[in-house]
């Protein structure tokens, strides 16, 4: 799925997928997805430990370069949630998440 949310400043994209089959481990899997980024010449952020939606969360973010010069910000929270690892990803014009702990549950 790809949900757009919108909010005064901005709009995101973000993008969910169930890792499950792939990972067992969410922290194993976040330097693996990490590593894919670097692999294809993108310099992302460390991982850092967080939480959305009340869950435990790896966070990474990586910018590019558009042909128009402008920068989009896309950040990277791989969470575990009731045994299964998601990847959430996100692209905006601002590096400001905060669109993703306001509007991301797990039901």
């Amino acid at each position: 799925a790809d949900p757009i949310l919108e909010n005064k400043e901005e709009t995101l994209q973000i993008s969910i997928m169930d890792k499950s089959a792939v990972a067992k481990n969410r922290k194993e899997y976040a330097e693996t997805a990490r590593n894919s980024l670097m692999q294809v010449g993108n310099t992302p952020s460390e991982i850092t430990e967080t939480t959305i939606a009340g869950n435990s969360a790896s966070k990474f973010t990586s910018s590019v370069q558009k042909d128009d010069d402008t920068k989009l910000f896309s950040v990277f929270y791989i969470v575990e949630n009731n045994g299964k690892i998601y990847v959430l990803s996100g692209t905006a014009k601002s590096e400001n998440d905060t669109i993703f702990n306001n509007s991301i549950q797990f039901k």
